[in-house]
């Protein structure tokens, strides 16, 4: 199992894509790009596991299951004024929505496919804004034999 240490949040996907329409008529598709923010993002975190965790990046290998958890680590989860005025005690923070982005940095810094994460798992917690990841070779470090039962 590998550890690595991001600075700053994926941002959600609603800030990461935008949709663009192509053709007119019934010629008309929609194609869902990278916005500048996501581009960005994307870019810069690549580049920091890539240059962070270079030995780390040797254990990957195509074609091989990996399993992961993505812990992100927000500044407040909580809702200052709940029960009082809040609705809700944690804020509307949705770690899932902040994955794919994520998870297409990752595959392209580990030099794999994103079809090789066989599992995953999200977790939120409150501190100094950050993401961990936790990865493991399926094979070699968990039973797994690919199928249910």
């Amino acid at each position: 199992m590998i550890y690595i240490s991001i600075p700053g949040l994926p941002p959600s996907t609603n800030t990461a894509y935008i949709d663009i329409v192509i053709g007119k008529g019934r010629s008309r598709s929609i194609k869902r790009v990278l916005t500048k923010e996501g581009k960005a993002y994307k870019t810069k975190t690549t580049a920091y596991i890539v240059e962070h965790y270079p030995t780390l990046l040797t254990m990957f290998k195509p074609n091989t299951p990996y399993g992961y958890i993505v812990q992100l680590v927000f500044p407040n989860l909580l809702n200052k004024t709940w029960p009082a005025e809040a609705k809700t005690r944690y804020k509307k923070l949705d770690a899932t929505n902040r994955s794919k982005l994520f998870e297409d940095a990752m595959a392209e810094a580990f030099g794999v496919d994103d079809s090789v994460f066989l599992t995953t798992r999200y977790d939120k917690i409150q501190g100094e804004e950050q993401t961990n990841i936790w990865v493991w070779n399926m094979e070699e470090e968990a039973p797994y034999s690919g199928r249910a039962g």
